[in-house]
């Protein structure tokens, strides 16, 4: 009888136990899921902030630039690179690496990297390839099959870097140089990071490459052609200009008419130019005018501040100086401010 009194009784003290527990834990983890709850709504209203706050560029600033989404600008001041983060306002400084000095740089067209051109200061025909991911804020110099820094020697320190062009599929690159004498050299970095000559002393134009296959396209103004570099393809460019290329490997090009182009022509480099399609343009532009983003063609109207979406025809009005469109926005700078207009 006693052992019976005995289990009911710590029965009963057992009951107590764990009923104070479960309502101490009760109270703590209710008033730890309000403070969650409270701390979510904080984390959002922080993010909805940052969509407004002011970025300024800075009126010596030169050579501006933003990422494919517009998350990073970039600009030189002093010769120095220096990259803001649009969410947040947060700029980083992206000195040269000790005995060089930054030449070149261009945004990887779809991630927020930059690809970084130093030149030696003591052997100015010697120039270094750097990686900058503004994402972590971190600048690495990439190597090539034999695990060395990627370098190339210019033919002439007078020599300038006029356009890199990426094939981010293919993990390869083309950077354009020219001479003082207006004749141009290419160079190609191939999938193992290896760099060498590819065309050498030419008079070039516009050069794009493809995402997901090899090859260049290019101007060879010497001879008046437009030049395929894999399958040996050229078309008479004595009336085009070569404007785009999409990740369907298709390549646009502009008819020109007093040096605007008139209507623009676009199909596979596979295919015979005659059996390409045709978009008209109403009144004739310039070609730096014309913009592919990955969804549509647009076309640049600086001396009214519109953007027209050949598309659907739409138009947006921008305030100030154009910038970049993104997938969303047109990018512009109005008293050094940037502005975000949303793309109709």
């Amino acid at each position: 009888m006693k052992i019976i009194k005995s289990i009911i009784i710590w029965s009963i003290i057992a009951v107590i136990l764990q009923s104070a527990v479960f309502f101490t834990a009760d109270k703590y983890y209710k008033n730890s899921l309000m403070n969650t709850k409270t701390t979510e709504v904080k984390i959002e209203d922080k993010s909805t902030n940052t969509k407004n706050i002011d970025i300024n560029i800075p009126s010596s600033a030169t050579k501006v630039e933003s990422s494919f989404d517009g998350e990073y600008l970039s600009y030189y001041e002093n010769n120095i690179l220096n990259v803001i983060n649009t969410s947040n306002g947060k700029k980083e400084i992206v000195p040269a690496e000790k005995n060089n000095r930054q030449i070149y740089s261009k945004w990887l067209p779809d991630i927020n990297i930059i690809i970084l051109c130093e030149k030696s200061i003591e052997n100015p025909t010697e120039v270094s390839i750097y990686t900058y991911n503004a994402e972590n804020n971190s600048k690495k110099s990439p190597t090539d099959s034999a695990n060395v820094n990627i370098k190339f020697h210019l033919s002439s320190s007078k020599d300038k870097i006029s356009d890199i062009e990426f094939s981010t599929a293919m993990n390869t690159f083309y950077i354009k140089t020219l001479k003082t004498n207006g004749n141009s050299d290419i160079f190609f970095n191939d999938v193992n990071g290896n760099m060498n000559h590819l065309i050498t002393s030419t008079e070039i134009g516009t050069i794009k490459a493809f995402k997901n296959i090899p090859g260049l396209i290019y101007e060879n103004l010497s001879d008046n052609v437009i030049t395929f570099t894999n399958n040996k393809k050229s078309i008479d460019n004595e009336n085009y200009c070569i404007l785009s290329t999409d990740d369907n490997e298709n390549i646009y090009i502009g008819v020109l008419k007093d040096s605007t182009v008139t209507k623009i022509l676009y199909g596979s480099r596979e295919a015979d130019i005659s059996k390409w399609y045709s978009i008209d343009i109403e009144t004739p532009v310039n070609k730096d005018n014309i913009i592919m983003s990955k969804e549509n063609l647009y076309i640049k109207y600086p001396e009214n501040s519109y953007i027209l979406n050949k598309q659907n025809n739409k138009k947006t009005i921008y305030k100030g100086n154009f910038l970049a469109i993104t997938s969303s926005e047109v990018l512009s700078l109005e008293n050094g401010k940037l502005q975000r207009t949303k793309l109709n």
